[in-house]
């Protein structure tokens, strides 16, 4: 059997195992998936799966790294994702979804990874998003991909954003400012209002610019959101804790990891929450 049929072979058994991320079956973590995630794709291989069961399992395995906590396995599950996505993209570039999903799996890792190889994710997500928006305005996915590169990078300490966008090359990521994270967060928010991360990284971004208010009515729309997916549980699970936070805040306790040149604006960055 060709190397690619026993790669997606292993990969769509895999999905299978572990339910399909629904709700009550936790990812793999152990030594044995690392070892079997790790597969390596080649850009021209003929994948014997229909177009919607390659995107399906591209989408699922972007969803279970969304799960998973132990990091090398996390970031197998997304360059899976990233490679099945990358395929159907070549098959039909004016397909939204999988250039989408392929964006998303490439903003995932490189919030996962570091240096040059978290840059060039970067970018590329962030200009596959773009593409994406060209091909679909509106689509909310890729608005809060977009709006969430926007809110890493503003996230940075100057000196490390000085050394992404000088040093490793980083051009685009100098284009980014809250005001426009904000815009796209908002977006996606009003555009898929049932989806929990938009709110969630909505209100993270009205924490790191000290607008403690509207982070609450944000993270209290994640609880209202019904879990879709595994990792869903998780971002309530922080929602919560958020909630709190923003109500401190807002009586004025401000967390000692807060710094005090964060404001709302392009030249000003701070840690992230």
């Amino acid at each position: 059997m060709p190397h690619h049929m026993n790669a997606v072979a292993t990969v769509l058994a895999l999905v299978l195992v572990t339910g399909r991320a629904d709700a009550q079956v936790e990812p793999p973590s152990d030594s044995i998936a690392q070892n079997v995630l790790c597969i390596s794709f080649d850009d021209d291989s003929e994948y014997l799966l229909a177009y919607d069961e390659t995107l399906d399992l591209a989408i699922q395995a972007v969803h279970l790294g969304r799960g998973e906590s132990e990091k090398d396995t996390r970031k197998c599950f997304f360059r899976m994702g990233e490679a099945l996505a990358r395929h159907l993209v070549f098959e039909d570039p004016n397909d939204p979804e999988p250039r989408y999903w392929y964006a998303a799996a490439m903003a995932l890792r490189a919030a996962e990874e570091g240096g040059r190889t978290q840059v060039g994710l970067a970018q590329r997500a962030h200009e596959q998003a773009r593409i994406t928006l060209t091909v679909a305005p509106g689509h909310a996915g890729a608005q809060h991909v977009l709006g969430r590169l926007h809110a890493a990078v503003m996230r940075l300490s100057s000196f490390k954003r000085f050394i992404a966008i000088r040093i490793l090359g980083g051009k685009v990521l100098s284009e980014a400012s809250w005001e426009t994270a904000e815009s796209y967060l908002a977006a996606a928010a009003r555009l898929q209002p049932e989806v929990s991360t938009h709110h969630y990284e909505l209100g993270a971004l009205y924490l790191d610019t000290h607008r403690p208010e509207l982070a609450l009515v944000a993270f209290e729309r994640v609880l209202a959101c019904a879990p879709m997916e595994l990792a869903d549980r998780k971002v309530h699970e922080r929602a919560g804790e958020m909630v709190e936070r923003s109500r401190r805040e807002m009586e004025g306790e401000v967390p000692e990891r807060a710094v005090s040149s964060r404001r709302f604006g392009r030249r000003r960055m701070g840690g992230r929450p």
